[in-house]
């Protein structure tokens, strides 16, 4: 008997130590900063390349423009940051094309990566975001290099999809109901 209530007491620490992790994830608010200078010609072609690292842990001056109360839902699957009505007009007409960003967590920065169109014939092995204007909410598609893919899911290398495809980042949209 005493060895059940010792499982019992047990499986609820956990499940209380998991609830507090879940809530710790909600006040940690997911953020893409967007920086001042044009750095879309001097970042390094290779995301391995140390400069990356360097940009990430100090990054220039610029300023946030997605948070998590501008965004209406993470559709996973397709890697896509769909933006609420208001966000939506706001950041329409924003400049957006060629600037650099970098996403956080919390004040964890976790990828960093630049604006570009879709058919840009710019060489980049790096994360990108292509702007999606044509549905009735702006939609920010996260891609971990720019490719001519029809679509995110064609994209069968691993190894690349886990630059942007971070757990930490899914759970904290499951936990705030924003996951699709």
């Amino acid at each position: 008997m005493s060895l059940i209530i010792c499982f019992v007491t047990f499986f609820c620490i956990l499940e209380q130590s998991g609830n507090s992790s879940a809530e710790l994830q909600t006040n940690e608010q997911f953020e893409i900063y967007v920086l001042a200078d044009r750095l879309i010609d001097v970042l390094p072609y290779n995301y391995e390349d140390p400069a990356w690292r360097k940009l990430l842990e100090s990054p220039p001056p610029g300023k946030v423009i997605l948070a998590d109360k501008d965004i209406e839902a993470y559709n996973w699957e397709d890697q896509e940051i769909i933006l609420d009505s208001s966000s939506s007009e706001r950041l329409i007409g924003l400049k957006l094309i060629e600037k650099s960003f970098i996403v956080y967590l919390g004040k964890r920065p976790l990828f960093g990566g630049s604006f570009i169109e879709r058919g840009s014939a710019r060489a980049i092995n790096y994360p990108v975001i292509y702007i999606d204007k044509s549905r009735s909410h702006v939609v920010f598609q996260l891609w971990p290099i720019h490719g001519m893919f029809a679509s995110y899911r064609e994209l069968k290398n691993a190894t690349i999809k886990r630059r942007i495809e971070l757990a930490d980042v899914m759970r904290h949209f499951r936990t705030l109901g924003k996951l699709r």
